[in-house]
């Protein structure tokens, strides 16, 4: 499960479903979750469901991506 919090402060749940193996994050209306807000690139990021961790990918070179607070790093 993932949790997306919208500019308004509204929370939204989106199961995740590892059956799929792959989760495009990205404010265009192609991606799997679509989060519209100005700091989220058409084709944000990737969460690859098949390993454990999850393997998070940046899509955009100006992608900027947290988790729990904790800015990601492109390595």
């Amino acid at each position: 499960m993932t949790v997306v919090n919208t500019p308004n402060q509204t929370m939204i749940i989106h199961d995740l479903n590892p059956e799929k193996g792959i989760i495009n994050i990205g404010s265009h209306p192609e991606n799997d979750v679509v989060v519209q807000d100005p700091r989220v690139m058409p084709f944000h990021m990737m969460v690859d469901l098949r390993q454990k961790p999850y393997l998070v990918i940046g899509l955009d070179s100006n992608a900027e991506i947290s988790i729990d607070g904790v800015k990601i790093s492109e390595n």
